[in-house]
């Protein structure tokens, strides 16, 4: 390999790497990694289905409302933490979704 191609390599490797951390570092990019991550965290510590089938009618909403409050309070720290990130995250995506700015950078 002569000393032009060296070099070439050496800095094409730089571009890639300085594109690479852009990329990581978008603002909507951290959004979907933290969305995800939380989402992940929700998927792997908490039953869905289980939830889902102990949830009373939702025609009672007073039950409901003392359901979620319930299944909130007496949850994991980890699980409360979770799901406010998921909550928190998918609402800011929504936000800049449909906010009517084009400046957001999609992935």
């Amino acid at each position: 390999m002569n000393q032009e191609q060296k070099l070439k390599r050496k800095i094409m490797r730089r571009v890639y790497t300085i594109w690479f951390i852009r990329t990581i570092l978008r603002p909507m990019s951290l959004k979907i990694a933290l969305l995800a991550f939380f989402g992940w965290e929700m998927w792997t510590r908490v039953s869905i289905a289980h939830v889902v089938a102990n949830v009373p009618s939702i025609s009672d909403i007073g039950s409901s409302y003392a359901f979620w409050l319930a299944a909130f309070s007496n949850t994991e720290l980890m699980v409360q933490v979770a799901l406010i990130g998921v909550v928190f995250f998918a609402a800011l995506l929504f936000k800049d979704a449909y906010s009517g700015r084009r400046s957001v950078a999609w992935i």
